[in-house]
Protein backbone atom coordinates (compact mmCIF):
# COMPACT_ATOMS: atom_id res chain seq x y z
CA UNK A 1 0.00 0.00 0.00
CA UNK A 2 1.51 3.57 -1.05
CA UNK A 3 1.69 6.18 1.25
CA UNK A 4 -1.88 7.80 2.37
CA UNK A 5 -3.45 4.97 0.50
CA UNK A 6 -6.60 4.80 1.91
CA UNK A 7 -6.97 1.89 4.20
CA UNK A 8 -10.65 0.30 4.78
CA UNK A 9 -9.60 -1.62 7.46
CA UNK A 10 -8.12 1.56 9.10
CA UNK A 11 -10.78 3.34 11.78
CA UNK A 12 -10.78 6.58 12.39
CA UNK A 13 -11.78 8.77 15.88
CA UNK A 14 -13.47 11.43 13.70
CA UNK A 15 -10.84 13.62 15.12
CA UNK A 16 -7.99 15.29 12.81
CA UNK A 17 -5.81 12.65 11.56
CA UNK A 18 -4.02 11.95 8.32
CA UNK A 19 -3.80 15.20 6.93
CA UNK A 20 -1.33 17.67 5.58
CA UNK A 21 -1.50 20.81 7.95
CA UNK A 22 0.11 24.13 7.65
CA UNK A 23 0.84 26.91 10.23
CA UNK A 24 -0.26 30.06 9.99
CA UNK A 25 -0.24 31.70 12.62
CA UNK A 26 1.54 30.32 15.81
CA UNK A 27 1.99 31.85 19.52
CA UNK A 28 2.23 30.94 23.18
CA UNK A 29 -0.62 31.72 25.66
CA UNK A 30 -3.14 29.48 27.51
CA UNK A 31 -6.86 28.78 27.23
CA UNK A 32 -9.63 29.06 30.03
CA UNK A 33 -11.04 25.68 28.97
CA UNK A 34 -7.93 23.89 29.31
CA UNK A 35 -6.73 22.72 32.84
CA UNK A 36 -8.27 26.12 34.18
CA UNK A 37 -6.27 28.09 31.87
CA UNK A 38 -2.95 27.90 34.06
CA UNK A 39 -0.65 26.05 32.12
CA UNK A 40 1.06 27.81 28.91
CA UNK A 41 0.29 25.96 25.45
CA UNK A 42 1.32 26.65 21.78
CA UNK A 43 -1.49 27.84 19.56
CA UNK A 44 -1.55 27.04 16.57
CA UNK A 45 -4.27 28.77 13.54
CA UNK A 46 -3.82 26.14 10.78
CA UNK A 47 -4.97 25.10 7.25
CA UNK A 48 -5.93 21.78 7.68
CA UNK A 49 -6.53 20.19 4.06
CA UNK A 50 -9.45 18.04 4.79
CA UNK A 51 -11.70 15.72 2.94
CA UNK A 52 -14.18 18.84 2.02
CA UNK A 53 -11.55 21.72 0.93
CA UNK A 54 -8.98 23.55 3.21
CA UNK A 55 -10.53 24.65 6.93
CA UNK A 56 -9.15 26.94 9.49
CA UNK A 57 -8.55 25.10 12.71
CA UNK A 58 -6.52 26.14 15.98
CA UNK A 59 -4.28 23.07 17.02
CA UNK A 60 -3.23 23.44 20.51
CA UNK A 61 -0.05 21.75 22.06
CA UNK A 62 0.92 22.11 26.26
CA UNK A 63 4.19 23.66 26.94
CA UNK A 64 4.67 21.56 30.39
CA UNK A 65 5.22 23.27 33.89
CA UNK A 66 6.96 26.22 34.56
CA UNK A 67 6.73 28.36 31.49
CA UNK A 68 4.77 31.67 30.51
CA UNK A 69 4.12 33.64 27.30
CA UNK A 70 6.38 36.80 26.63
CA UNK A 71 6.29 39.91 23.95
CA UNK A 72 2.27 39.16 23.51
CA UNK A 73 3.04 35.51 23.09
CA UNK A 74 5.82 35.33 20.26
CA UNK A 75 7.83 33.82 23.48
CA UNK A 76 7.60 31.26 25.85
CA UNK A 77 9.92 31.85 28.91
CA UNK A 78 10.90 30.37 32.08
CA UNK A 79 8.92 31.46 35.20
CA UNK A 80 12.22 31.14 37.05
CA UNK A 81 13.95 32.47 35.15
CA UNK A 82 16.30 29.80 34.37
CA UNK A 83 17.68 28.04 31.18
CA UNK A 84 15.61 25.18 30.12
CA UNK A 85 14.63 23.19 27.12
CA UNK A 86 10.96 22.14 26.87
CA UNK A 87 10.06 18.21 28.43
CA UNK A 88 10.16 15.97 25.94
CA UNK A 89 7.17 14.57 26.87
CA UNK A 90 4.78 17.77 26.96
CA UNK A 91 2.55 18.27 23.72
CA UNK A 92 4.66 21.08 22.17
CA UNK A 93 7.97 18.70 23.03
CA UNK A 94 6.84 15.67 20.85
CA UNK A 95 5.73 18.27 18.12
CA UNK A 96 9.09 20.30 18.00
CA UNK A 97 10.58 16.13 18.26
CA UNK A 98 8.54 15.04 15.20
CA UNK A 99 9.57 18.10 13.39
CA UNK A 100 13.15 17.89 13.88
CA UNK A 101 12.69 14.70 12.67
CA UNK A 102 10.78 15.36 9.34
CA UNK A 103 13.78 17.28 8.28
CA UNK A 104 12.10 20.70 9.61
CA UNK A 105 14.23 23.98 8.89
CA UNK A 106 12.97 25.10 12.75
CA UNK A 107 16.93 25.36 13.88
CA UNK A 108 17.72 27.32 10.29
CA UNK A 109 14.57 29.52 11.11
CA UNK A 110 15.27 30.50 14.69
CA UNK A 111 17.45 32.44 16.97
CA UNK A 112 19.00 32.27 20.43
CA UNK A 113 15.11 31.58 21.64
CA UNK A 114 15.11 28.52 19.49
CA UNK A 115 11.84 26.79 19.76
CA UNK A 116 10.37 29.29 22.56
CA UNK A 117 9.77 31.89 19.87
CA UNK A 118 6.47 31.12 18.10
CA UNK A 119 6.48 32.06 14.57
CA UNK A 120 9.33 30.20 13.41
CA UNK A 121 6.54 28.06 12.92
CA UNK A 122 4.61 30.23 10.82
CA UNK A 123 4.22 28.58 6.86
CA UNK A 124 5.93 25.09 7.72
CA UNK A 125 3.38 22.47 6.22
CA UNK A 126 3.41 18.85 7.42
CA UNK A 127 1.76 15.78 6.70
CA UNK A 128 0.66 14.64 10.44
CA UNK A 129 -1.42 11.59 12.22
CA UNK A 130 -2.68 10.94 15.56
CA UNK A 131 -0.14 9.04 17.48
CA UNK A 132 -1.22 7.25 20.97
CA UNK A 133 1.12 8.08 23.33
CA UNK A 134 1.28 6.14 26.57
CA UNK A 135 2.92 7.76 29.63
CA UNK A 136 1.92 5.37 32.22
CA UNK A 137 0.53 5.80 35.96
CA UNK A 138 -2.55 7.62 36.21
CA UNK A 139 -2.29 9.41 32.99
CA UNK A 140 -2.43 6.54 30.95
CA UNK A 141 -2.81 7.06 27.09
CA UNK A 142 -3.23 10.39 25.60
CA UNK A 143 -3.60 11.08 21.41
CA UNK A 144 -1.46 13.87 19.46
CA UNK A 145 -1.71 14.96 16.54
CA UNK A 146 2.10 14.69 15.35
CA UNK A 147 4.16 15.22 11.97
CA UNK A 148 5.06 12.28 10.21
CA UNK A 149 6.59 14.39 7.37
CA UNK A 150 7.85 17.85 5.98
CA UNK A 151 5.67 18.92 2.80
CA UNK A 152 7.10 22.45 2.69
CA UNK A 153 7.69 25.63 3.72
CA UNK A 154 6.18 28.77 2.32
CA UNK A 155 9.03 31.06 1.02
CA UNK A 156 11.16 28.71 -0.27
CA UNK A 157 11.71 27.84 -3.95
CA UNK A 158 11.42 24.40 -5.38
CA UNK A 159 15.19 24.57 -5.92
CA UNK A 160 15.41 25.55 -2.33
CA UNK A 161 16.63 28.92 -2.31
CA UNK A 162 15.22 32.06 -0.46
CA UNK A 163 13.03 34.50 -1.85
CA UNK A 164 13.81 38.49 -1.21
CA UNK A 165 11.82 39.22 1.67
CA UNK A 166 9.95 42.65 1.03
CA UNK A 167 7.37 43.64 3.93
CA UNK A 168 4.04 44.51 2.61
CA UNK A 169 3.43 48.12 3.84
CA UNK A 170 0.68 48.72 6.33
CA UNK A 171 -1.37 50.51 3.46
CA UNK A 172 -1.81 46.89 2.18
CA UNK A 173 -3.56 45.87 5.33
CA UNK A 174 -7.03 46.15 5.92
CA UNK A 175 -9.35 45.05 9.27
CA UNK A 176 -11.78 43.19 7.34
CA UNK A 177 -10.26 40.61 4.58
CA UNK A 178 -6.13 41.39 4.85
CA UNK A 179 -6.09 43.28 1.65
CA UNK A 180 -6.87 46.53 0.09
CA UNK A 181 -7.32 46.70 -3.56
CA UNK A 182 -3.80 47.11 -4.43
CA UNK A 183 -2.61 44.06 -2.90
CA UNK A 184 -5.71 42.33 -4.35
CA UNK A 185 -5.47 43.36 -7.94
CA UNK A 186 -1.55 42.31 -7.80
CA UNK A 187 -2.33 38.83 -5.85
CA UNK A 188 -5.13 38.72 -8.97
CA UNK A 189 -2.86 39.44 -11.76
CA UNK A 190 -0.30 37.19 -10.64
CA UNK A 191 -2.35 34.17 -9.92
CA UNK A 192 -4.19 34.23 -13.56
CA UNK A 193 -0.93 34.68 -15.06
CA UNK A 194 0.17 31.47 -13.69
CA UNK A 195 -3.17 29.73 -14.00
CA UNK A 196 -3.32 30.80 -17.79
CA UNK A 197 0.61 29.40 -18.26
CA UNK A 198 -0.78 26.09 -16.55
CA UNK A 199 0.59 26.00 -13.25
CA UNK A 200 -0.63 25.49 -9.63
CA UNK A 201 -1.15 26.58 -6.57
CA UNK A 202 2.71 26.14 -5.28
CA UNK A 203 3.95 28.24 -8.11
CA UNK A 204 1.79 31.06 -7.00
CA UNK A 205 2.79 31.13 -3.23
CA UNK A 206 6.34 30.86 -4.30
CA UNK A 207 5.77 33.80 -6.97
CA UNK A 208 3.95 36.32 -4.68
CA UNK A 209 5.39 34.99 -0.80
CA UNK A 210 7.60 38.41 -1.19
CA UNK A 211 4.62 40.26 -1.61
CA UNK A 212 2.32 39.11 1.60
CA UNK A 213 5.83 37.85 3.68
CA UNK A 214 4.93 39.25 7.86
CA UNK A 215 1.74 40.12 6.63
CA UNK A 216 -0.09 37.18 8.46
CA UNK A 217 -3.38 38.04 7.21
CA UNK A 218 -2.33 38.11 3.66
CA UNK A 219 0.20 35.13 4.21
CA UNK A 220 -3.21 33.23 4.81
CA UNK A 221 -5.46 34.70 1.97
CA UNK A 222 -2.19 33.41 -0.24
CA UNK A 223 -1.89 29.96 1.31
CA UNK A 224 -5.78 29.28 1.19
CA UNK A 225 -7.16 27.42 -2.10
CA UNK A 226 -10.49 27.03 -1.26
CA UNK A 227 -13.46 28.72 -2.73
CA UNK A 228 -13.87 32.55 -2.36
CA UNK A 229 -10.03 32.43 -2.11
CA UNK A 230 -7.53 34.70 -4.62
CA UNK A 231 -6.38 31.82 -6.06
CA UNK A 232 -10.78 30.09 -6.91
CA UNK A 233 -11.34 34.07 -7.82
CA UNK A 234 -8.48 34.02 -10.64
CA UNK A 235 -10.35 31.05 -11.82
CA UNK A 236 -13.22 32.48 -12.73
Amino acid sequence: MSEHEFDPWAQTSGLIDDVDVTFVDCRFGTRSDYADGIPLLFIADCRIEGEDGPEEQELIYPCGKGWESAERGELAVREDGRPRGFNKNSGYGMLIAHALDCGAPLKERSDEYGPMRASIWNGLTFHMKRKTISFGGEIGERERLLPVKFVGEAGKSKAGKTRAAAKTSSDDADSSDGLRGALKAKLLTAARTIIANGGTHDDFVEEVWSLVENNTAAEAAVLDSGPGSIWAQAQD
